[in-house]
């Protein structure tokens, strides 16, 4: 059988099993024509199908495999089952051993569930009584009952449904007896009692003990959902319905074959189903974890974690299996008037959900009970397991489960600076004094280095936080310098008063893309930085040249946005310099390379020849592809390389490579999409995005694709001016929104969408003039300004009605570029914008 032929096998019979049994006939007949070998192999798919019905609460078929349905079709001819009749019910009334039947009250997987009441007088009891319909009682799924059976008796836990009694029907069909719960499912019993974020939490941790208990008893449940948890009028979850349940250790006696069938068998509910189970892999306590996952998905998130939401089998199948979920505290449902995620919904518990929904079984939790641990620790307050271990993140954690401790310590601060002041006047008098002011000494030195370098770190990636981060160095660096005064041979002081020198230069004018646009300040910030680092590093200790070559890259940031070129090639090439003389062992080599090499070629972009940026970014970006390869998982090295990428990709644009630039910008586009989809609101992974997005529709356009380069120039104006509004005191924000509406400007006049890039044009000229206002030696933006307005001076001139106004841009654009050439020649150079010599005479300028 060709593949060919197998699909069309299994569509028919899909379109068969979705119509009446009494329409089948003709459709089949109609569909097949004379081919009597197509309708034979169809009619023994569609009787596999309904012998199978059982064991999956969705379609069989699209879990078929050619292997599987010949296995399938060959039972069929040897007389599988025919379709029991739906409505062969037990009647009210009919005894069961001491039981008597009360009524129906559930159907599904291997037969059906009655309410029934003890009847021999011994005691009241209701029960739940589950059996296989007398026309499905095949062996195996009398098999599965009697696997049931066994299982439920080996379980003894208050959120398990216990096993009560088993026994067998006159004709001869096993049936097990359970306690009966009343109750409703999870989430319909969350969502009518209106439960909290931690009510629901708790939950599930209760949940998550019964299902340890389960993989302690080598059960693995495999359907956990929230139909088959139903939790009672006191609050107690029942965990339910072990029919597709499996050992996880079978009888080591066992055919080897027999027991890989049992980890593999397919039954499964595509809502709780992990991707091993979809794949047909062999089934781990991870399965199970996966399904906790789920579960507790839905309960925080009202919907699943799919979105938009798998309609059909292939969907399902797919979204499992490669679908990276949507973070739970971002879920939205799309049915109009579907409730919203439960408020309250933070990243870490974002993070604890992901990780047990994670592909890999291993990457899961390693069990329910460490599932349930994490839990609680989140909400305690305390750091979770699921989340990177980091001095920034323990901080942040500290600060939350603290708040009330920590601005306490925040007002005592100033106390123990006088303190620790006055003790070092005191110490000179006696010696007992001197040694209570080295303790406070020491007292004030770990509280401003927990200013500087822990609450910093903390709140650097919350939106909107440069102003709390100037207020936290400022404190910090108060205290530090003058303590440096007092101890001036303190190497170790020295280090730190570097450091806080640096960060205050880039949150004050620094050249990344988050500051406040003081260049006089952050210009005197950073020479004492060098001058302090410069000092420390001549005594030769690896972490201290480290520390010098940070502190030069930052330099070069800084002298390239200011204007001075040779300046930020010069510190750039130290920095490469100071990096490689690093043994090639040293931990973080190869890191610290790259982005030395990234900055060096950043900078040689516009101050060197094509090819000299180009090799220097290439050798960045393969250091730092091989640094992610070796750590996938780092977020740090997944963010650097995509931060080298943008610029690379520039230099193989400038190199006549728009198709290679194209590739390395759209790989960094999925890179910085991972980082996002864990944490969508960090400001740093927006704006390499942005930059992301620029550089790609320049590749587009000059492949010819400029629809599709003007809707990637869209949506990074778009993303980098959300981050302008939560932040408008961020120069970096303001400065990209400035770069990404010049750009779309004038992309858009290129494409003759004249009204629309002159638009944009102003948009990112009055966001350039506001810059400059607060920092007017910002000889880049003055540039840029400069240059956009000759631009849109040029479009306004074409039109008759608009030309005088068009003159007066192009003079102003003219006028100030002449500012910015006579302050910052180098820079002048690399920007070279130009009014056509007609257009010029024409306006008298």
């Amino acid at each position: 059988m060709t593949r060919d032929e197998w699909q069309r096998i299994k569509h028919l019979a899909g379109e068969a099993l979705e119509l009446e049994v009494s329409a089948r006939d003709a459709f089949l007949a109609a569909a097949c024509g004379p081919d009597a070998a197509l309708r034979g192999e169809v009619d023994a798919l569609v009787a596999a199908a309904h012998a199978a019905a059982d064991l999956y609460e969705v379609p069989a078929l699209a879990l078929a495999d050619p292997s599987l349905a010949a296995a399938a079709a060959a039972a069929a001819r040897a007389g599988a089952a025919e379709p029991a009749d739906p409505d062969a019910a037990l009647s009210p009334g009919t005894r069961l051993g001491p039981y008597r039947i009360v009524r129906e009250i559930g159907r599904g997987g291997m037969g059906r569930v009655y309410l029934a009441a003890r009847s021999d007088g011994e005691f009241d009891q209701q029960v739940a009584i589950k059996l296989v319909d007398a026309g499905l009682a095949s062996a195996t799924l009398v098999a599965r009952l009697r696997q049931e059976r066994q299982i439920l008796a080996v379980l003894d836990h208050p959120n398990i449904a216990r096993l009560l009694d088993g026994g067998t029907t006159p004709d001869g069909q096993p049936y097990v007896v359970m306690e009966y719960v009343e109750g409703l499912p999870i989430d319909a019993f969350c969502d009518r009692a209106g439960l909290d974020l931690p009510a629901r939490i708790e939950l599930v941790r209760a949940l998550c003990g019964a299902v340890h208990h389960a993989h302690q008893h080598l059960v693995i449940h495999r359907d956990i959902k929230p139909g088959n948890v139903l939790v009672t009028a006191d609050g107690v979850p029942k965990l339910l319905d072990f029919g597709i349940a499996t050992l996880v250790d079978p009888d080591p006696g066992a055919d080897p074959a027999e027991a890989r069938a049992r980890t593999t068998w397919r039954a499964l509910t595509f809502e709780s189903a992990s991707p091993e189970q979809v794949t047909g892999e062999p089934v781990t306590v991870a399965a199970d974890i996966y399904g906790l996952g789920q579960l507790l998905y839905r309960l925080l998130a009202r919907r699943g974690p799919y979105q938009p939401e798998p309609r059909t089998e292939a969907d399902w199948i797919q979204a499992i299996r490669e679908q990276a979920p949507t973070p739970p505290g971002q879920a939205v449902r799309q049915d109009a008037g579907a409730p919203p995620p439960v408020p309250g919904i933070r990243r870490d518990l974002d993070r604890i959900v992901l990780k047990a929904l994670r592909k890999s079984p291993a990457r899961r939790y390693r069990s329910a009970a460490e599932l349930a641990d994490d839990l609680a620790r989140y909400l305690d307050g305390r750091p979770v397991l699921a989340a990177p271990d980091t001095a920034r993140y323990r901080a942040a954690t500290f600060l939350r489960r603290h708040w009330v401790a920590s601005a306490a310590v925040a007002i005592a601060i100033g106390a123990l600076v006088v303190t620790a002041a006055v003790a070092v006047v005191q110490a000179r008098a006696a010696q007992r004094a001197r040694a209570d002011a080295e303790r406070r000494f020491g007292d004030v030195r770990r509280m401003a280095n927990a200013f500087l370098f822990e609450f910093h770190d903390a709140i650097a990636d919350l939106p909107g936080s440069l102003p709390a981060r100037r207020l936290v160095v400022e404190r910090g660096l108060e205290y530090l310098d003058g303590l440096s005064r007092e101890a001036r041979d303190d190497r170790g002081l020295q280090r730190e008063l570097a450091a806080a020198y640096l960060r205050m230069g880039a949150i004050l004018g620094g050249g990344g893309v988050s500051n406040l646009g003081d260049i006089a300040g952050a210009r005197e910030s950073y020479r004492r930085a060098l001058d302090i680092q410069t000092a420390v590093a001549a005594g030769g200790a690896p972490e201290d040249v480290d520390e010098l070559a940070h502190v030069r890259i930052e330099l070069s940031r800084f002298a390239a946005v200011t204007g001075d070129l040779p300046g930020a090639v010069e510190h750039a090439r130290v920095a490469v310099a100071l990096a490689e003389s690093a043994p090639a062992s040293r931990p973080g080599r190869g890191a610290r390379l790259a982005t030395a090499l990234h900055q060096l070629g950043y900078v040689q972009a516009s101050a060197s020849p094509p090819d000299e940026a180009r090799s220097t970014l290439a050798r960045a970006f393969d250091l730092a592809r091989r640094e992610l390869d070796a750590a996938p998982a780092d977020a740090v090295a997944l963010a650097r390389v995509a931060r080298i990428a943008p610029d690379y990709a520039t230099a193989l644009l400038r190199a006549r490579g728009a198709g290679e630039a194209l590739r390395v910008a759209t790989d960094a586009r999925a890179w910085t999409g991972e980082l996002l989809r864990v944490d969508p609101a960090n400001p740093r992974y927006r704006q390499t995005l942005t930059m992301i997005l620029t550089t790609q529709a320049e590749a587009l356009e000059t492949l010819g694709r400029r629809p599709e380069a003007i809707d990637a120039l869209t949506r990074a104006a778009a993303t980098i001016g959300a981050l302008g509004d939560e932040a408008p005191s961020d120069q970096g924000n303001r400065i990209g929104v400035m770069l990404t509406n010049l750009a779309l400007g004038r992309m858009l006049l290129r494409d003759g969408q004249d009204e629309a890039g002159v638009g944009r044009l102003r948009d990112g000229i009055a966001a350039g003039e506001t810059i400059l206002r607060a920092a007017p030696d910002q000889f880049f933006v003055a540039g840029q300004v400069a240059s956009a307005r000759i631009s849109m001076g040029q479009s306004l001139w074409r039109r008759s009605e608009t030309r005088a106004a068009g003159c007066r841009e192009v003079r102003a654009g003219l006028d100030a570029w002449d500012r910015v050439a006579g302050t910052a020649p180098d820079l002048a150079r690399t920007m070279r914008p130009s009014a056509p010599a007609r257009l010029g005479e024409l306006c008298g300028s």
